[in-house]
């Protein structure tokens, strides 16, 4: 989300003498929840890891 967000660019030269661009983000930090899904097959998705056996498919 960019909340409360900046976005600067600036020149600097390197230290072989080169130009050089430095890209700065700053916005507000929001606390967040990584949420994860795995795929089994493509039927459908979990939050958990699960162990399938073979014989459990439809065939």
């Amino acid at each position: 989300s960019a909340i409360d967000f900046y976005c600067s660019v600036d020149k600097i030269q390197g230290a072989d003498g080169k130009d050089r661009v430095v890209v700065t983000f700053d916005g507000k930090y929001l606390p967040y929840t990584e949420q994860v899904c795995y795929f089994f097959g493509g039927f459908f998705c979990s939050d958990k890891p699960m162990m399938l056996s073979l014989h459990s498919w439809v065939y």
